[in-house]
């Protein structure tokens, strides 16, 4: 499976506003090697071209040669200025990146064969001299993918008395080959509880759409420390991602959300993620 690598936004601590800095780190080495497909690798260097949309379409900000088994780290301040501005890594064996485009040069993949594997990249945050990370990716028939529905929670979000010195947020990552993209879109959210009582949030496509998780309790009426919320949206699809920060201490948690067929085993899988978005909807 190809994937595009996201170069997250900056964020902002609410007590102190000290930036929490993203960077993404790609390892040109495949994950599916075994003894018996090892002949097949090729240890051959790769080109990451970092994209940035800007009035409808990508532009090239720089590619770089990643060497076999090296990796590479982008940072958002060696690109742009711009917090949250989309940008995207792309991986490819060639040096095919066009200088402007409507639609990202689809990505090649590392696989040695034809087994089915997801390659990731780790995508950082750092506060002071802390970081924290995870390995993720946009894959890209997602991103060929206009709409969809999409449900998540806020399970990760920090649960303690919650001092103002912690902060946590939702990021909903949506990426789009077609830079011509950017309607916005509702997203829901609301206690499960008290699915009568909702706040309303506008999200764009082709970007991504941070919340603060503390301002969104605030604005239900919901006791920050308690009960998990539910975020629905029936018009597009988003990769969802906790955020917590310390700054006292700077101490960081960083994690994505599963989606719901990826909360059953089994071959029903999709019919019970299905009856959860129908019954939340």
């Amino acid at each position: 499976m190809t994937s595009y690598y996201p170069l997250l936004p900056t964020l902002v601590t609410s007590y102190g506003d000290a930036k929490i800095c993203p960077s993404t780190t790609f390892l040109n080495y495949p994950n599916n090697i075994k003894k018996r497909n090892y002949s097949k690798l090729m240890p051959k260097s790769v080109y990451v071209g970092v994209y940035c949309l800007s009035s409808g379409f990508w532009h090239l900000s720089l590619v770089q040669e990643c060497k076999y088994g090296e990796f590479l780290t982008v940072s958002r301040d060696s690109v742009t200025s711009c917090p949250d501005q989309t940008i995207v890594l792309v991986v490819r064996r060639d040096t095919s990146f066009p200088e402007q485009t409507r639609y990202l040069p689809e990505p090649h993949a590392l696989n040695v064969d034809s087994s089915p594997s997801s390659h990731r990249a780790s995508l950082t945050y750092s506060l002071g001299n802390s970081s924290t990370a995870y390995l993720g990716e946009y894959p890209f028939a997602m991103s060929c993918r206009n709409a969809g529905t999409f449900w998540t929670f806020d399970g990760l979000k920090h649960i303690s008395s919650s001092p103002l010195t912690i902060d946590s947020f939702l990021i909903l990552m949506n990426i789009l080959r077609d830079g011509h993209i950017d309607s916005h879109v509702d997203l829901a959210i609301f206690d499960p509880l008290d699915r009568d009582h909702k706040v309303h949030i506008s999200a764009k496509k082709n970007s991504f759409t941070v919340l603060d998780l503390r301002k969104i309790n605030s604005l239900l009426s919901s006791d920050y420390s308690g009960r998990s919320l539910f975020v629905q949206s029936s018009q597009s699809l988003f990769i969802p991602m906790v955020l917590n920060s310390n700054q006292m201490t700077n101490q960081l948690s960083f994690e994505h959300m599963h989606p719901p067929d990826q909360l059953f085993w089994g071959r029903h899988d999709t019919f019970f993620a299905s009856l959860i978005k129908r019954t939340w909807s």
